[in-house]
């Protein structure tokens, strides 16, 4: 971000200091625009890089823990394996209502994390119903 402003201070003192020459201005303009755009292009896709980076590993954190079996999952909604479809999206519904991290975004940061892993651990359990029992 430091070079983006010196390249810019650079750009408005030579402009004010050849404000004579226009021509000259105008080139030394073109070319500092130039290296800008690459400086500018350069910053922006290190940092969509990091931001996807971040998701990634974000992501195979919450679901490393594959091995949740279909009667913990039952378990986890407080279901039986006979629950309807529409039972099934309620006992979600209803977890994720009590469990969901915003509602204790207010409350110690122990909390927001405990919340928020019982959020992960609902999702995973209603993921794996729902593909046992061939519903989305």
């Amino acid at each position: 971000m430091g070079q983006i402003l010196n390249r810019i201070f650079k750009i408005a003192k030579s402009y004010i200091n050849s404000e004579s020459d226009l021509s000259s201005a105008n080139r030394i303009i073109g070319g500092e625009d130039e290296e800008l755009k690459r400086i500018i292009d350069e910053l922006n896709q290190d940092k969509q890089k990091q931001t996807s980076d971040q998701k990634s590993q974000s992501q195979d954190k919450q679901w490393k823990d594959a091995d949740l079996s279909i009667d913990k999952a039952y378990e986890i909604l407080g279901l039986k394996k006979d629950a309807s479809i529409d039972d099934i999206k309620s006992a979600y519904k209803q977890k994720i209502k009590d469990y969901h991290p915003d509602r204790v975004a207010t409350l110690g940061e122990e909390l927001r994390n405990l919340a928020a892993k019982k959020t992960i651990e609902i999702n995973k359990a209603y993921e794996l119903i729902k593909k046992h029992k061939g519903f989305n």
